[in-house]
């Protein structure tokens, strides 16, 4: 199944986002090499990933939860995740493992036409307990949908103290930033949005 992602990568007509509360990620602090230089996390996209994971800590055993991310593409290397697509019928999920749906990839396809303004800008699951990283299936599953240079593969460890969670993106030649690039984790619990763009 395809992904019908309208927008094309850097695309100069693209507006830029209101003024509201953002958490603004400056990625080289996180990669030494990274093609995207910083991740613009809209205050709503944050709650609602929020939700997502604290609702899949109520299972036992914790599974593996996820979906899309929905923002813009903005010059200076900048990718905004303005708005997240919960997978709501995967069709596996267990503590290390995650397979999305066709019915979630219509769901994306129906944000993707409801909200003209938003491109896909990658995706998220978590990997509770097993740290931010991705696995051979994550690669595959990143470089098959999600390879266009701004896109983001976000994975969060729900059992760390700080939800450590990787930003993983592109180096400049192309190849995933993964685990053994990472400086540090971003720790998603501190996260704090601003009013300042």
């Amino acid at each position: 199944m395809k992904i019908k992602n309208k927008k094309s990568a850097y695309d100069s007509s693209v507006e830029l986002p209101p003024m509201k509360a953002w958490a603004r990620i400056h990625m080289p602090a996180f990669f030494k090499d990274s093609r995207v230089q910083e991740i613009w996390l809209d205050e709503q996209c944050v709650l609602d990933l929020n939700q997502w994971v604290m609702a899949s800590l109520s299972s036992s055993p914790i599974k593996e939860v996820g979906g899309f991310l929905l923002g813009r593409s903005m010059p200076g290397d900048i990718t905004s995740l303005e708005h997240f697509v919960p997978a709501m019928a995967t069709e596996f999920s267990s503590p290390t493992r995650l397979t999305f749906s066709e019915a979630d990839i219509l769901a994306l396809d129906r944000q993707l036409e409801e909200n003209p303004g938003w491109c896909l800008t990658g995706w998220f699951h978590t990997h509770p307990g097993h740290t931010p990283y991705l696995s051979d299936i994550d690669l595959s599953t990143h470089l098959g949908f999600f390879r266009a240079p701004y896109m983001v593969a976000m994975v969060l460890d729900p059992k760390t103290a700080n939800h450590d969670t990787g930003m993983f993106v592109q180096k400049r030649d192309g190849q995933m930033n993964n685990q053994d690039d990472a400086q540090q984790w971003f720790l998603w619990k501190k996260l704090k949005p601003t009013c300042e763009a």
